[in-house]
Parts: C-alpha cells; structure tokens; sequence
C-alpha cells in the first residue's frame, strides 16, 4: 500500500518516483539492463543525450542510479517507516533531457507499496540487515555488474562513487528532515549498514560505503567546504567536457586554473 509514503525527497534528489518522467528519450524494464545488448543500447542513447565520449559516462550515470535506489530504500525506511518494493521487476529506467545537451536517468516506480517496518528497535533492526543485505546480493551487484559489463568497464569505476555519496546521503537527510523519530531511524539504519553488513555482500573487498571525506574550500567563500569527491563521475567524458571542481582528479594547475574562472564568475 502507498498509505504514509512520503516520495517527494526521493523524486526531488534521486530523480526515483511512481510518476516518472512525462516524456521518456527511451526506457527499459530494470530487469532488461542484465541483457548485455538491451543495456548496452540504453547506455548508447544515454550517451548520445549527453554527447558523451563513449560508454564509460553513462554506465558511470547508470551506475550511480543504482546506487539511487539502495539511497531511496534508507530515506524512505526513516522517514516513512516502511521499506519500499524497489525490485527489478518494479522498475523501468528512463532516459530524460533536459535543455539541449543535458539529460538524466530516473527510475519509474510501477508499484508503490511498501512493508512497515518492525516497532521493536532489535527486530527492526533484524529485519533491516535481512532485507539490506538481500537487496545488495539480488538487485545491486548483479545490476552494478552487468552494467558496467555492458559498458566494457571496470565496475570498481562505480563502486568507488558510492562511499562519497553515502556521506553525501547523510548531509541531506538531516538538511531536509526535521522530524526527531526519523533522524533517529536513519542513525539506526546507517550505521547498521555500514557496521553489520560486511563488504562480502557486495562482492567487494573494502565496504564500498565506508568514506574518510576530504574537504577544499569554495574559491568565493572561504568559511565553506566544498567534500571532494571519493571518485571521478566521469563528467567530463564528453563533448567539450570539463572536470568537476570537487574532482579528485584534478591536478594542481587544473584547480588553480577553475579558481580563477569561479572568482571572476563571483565578482
């Protein structure tokens, strides 16, 4: 049921709703993106919206909305208090444009319902580990994968963005919701994720959430920090593409070089 489900953070920040986009570029039932061709046909169009340099920024895009669900499932466990169906079968991918060169991916929702969590904190928690860790082993990996096999990637390239975004995750949640109960619930759920759920589960060897952030100051405001990024989203594979200010790729030159451009824009 889609009694007490609140989406409006999720469709706002992780582009993950039950409306969708209005008018699609293209779409494909999640399950669809464990078919090499069918995946590797949606990341061509994805990259095409975008004018990209090749496969490896969408299957970076594509990868980081995988990540977008697993986000969705936490905020929607604290805020509303049940866990969402995000099962493959639930889900068909879009492509959307915005503006001439620009597009994004979401994930249309067919079924909004959700199973209200345990009111005990131990069962909630056991529950939570239970089906966390049975959304990583069944929609995650295999999804991260295949992705990134389609692409002709290595899938580390997308597992190594969800550390800073994790931390990212956190930031937002207590920017946006007020209530008490919630951001407790969140505290509950993030660190159980990230202290009993082991990085065998994600077929990794380091926790791909566990994040030391490293922080550079905004060139306009000194006061503020801006995080870096734990790894490169690729941006800039594509037409007349630049590296990301927060990018940990970015050389010396090349951060002295954006400083400039963002203190001259300021003034």
């Amino acid at each position: 049921m889609n009694e007490g489900m609140d989406w409006m953070l999720i469709e706002q920040n992780l582009n993950i709703s039950p409306t969708g986009a209005a008018e699609p570029l293209a779409e494909l039932p999640a399950a669809m993106l464990l078919d090499h061709e069918q995946a590797r046909t949606m990341l061509e169009q994805a990259g095409a919206a975008v004018r990209a340099d090749g496969l490896v920024l969408p299957a970076s895009f594509a990868g980081l909305s995988v990540y977008y669900l697993f986000a969705a499932s936490i905020i929607m466990m604290a805020q509303s208090n049940r866990l969402p169906d995000l099962s493959m079968d639930n889900l068909t991918l879009q492509l959307e444009r915005y503006g001439d060169d620009h597009a994004h991916l979401r994930y249309l929702v067919h079924r909004p319902s959700g199973q209200e969590l345990p009111e005990e904190p131990e069962a909630m928690e056991a529950f939570v580990e239970q089906e966390v860790t049975r959304y990583i082993q069944e929609v995650m990996v295999p999804l991260v994968e295949g992705i990134a096999e389609a692409a002709g990637v290595k899938s580390a390239m997308i597992w190594n963005q969800f550390s800073g975004q994790y931390t990212y995750l956190n930031k937002l949640f207590f920017m946006q919701v007020q209530d008490v109960q919630a951001q407790a619930r969140f505290e509950r759920i993030y660190d159980l994720i990230l202290n009993r759920v082991s990085p065998e589960v994600f077929g990794r060897r380091r926790h791909p959430f566990v994040h030391k952030p490293r922080y550079i100051d905004n060139p306009a405001n000194s006061e503020e920090k801006w995080m870096i990024r734990s790894s490169c989203c690729m941006y800039y594979a594509r037409e007349n593409g630049r590296k990301c200010f927060t990018c940990p790729k970015m050389t010396p030159s090349e951060l002295e070089e954006r400083k400039q451009e963002l203190l001259a824009s300021a003034k």
